[in-house]
Parts: structure tokens; C-alpha cells; sequence
């Protein structure tokens, strides 16, 4: 949860509640490799 508020400006709303959605499912390793994908991409 740090990393991803630490990007929140960097992430579209959308990405933003799919990401939490996965931390907080439990998905933590999920969630962490979508957040690194986005911000290799640049979006």
C-alpha cells in the first residue's frame, strides 16, 4: 500500500482502485507486478 499511494499522481483513477482492490483481496505479489508494468510503460 505504500509504494502504490506513494504513485497515486503517477496512476489513472482506474489502475489506482484496481490496484488496492488487489492489495486488499490479498493479492500483494499481483499487485506490485501491475504497479511495476505501469511505470515502465509510462502511463
Amino acid at each position: 500500500m505504500k509504494q502504490l499511494n506513494q504513485n497515486k499522481n503517477v496512476l489513472t483513477k482506474q489502475q489506482y482502485k484496481t490496484l488496492k482492490g488487489q492489495v486488499v483481496a490479498g493479492d500483494v505479489d499481483g499487485a506490485n507486478k501491475g504497479l511495476i508494468k505501469i511505470l515502465q510503460r509510462g502511463y
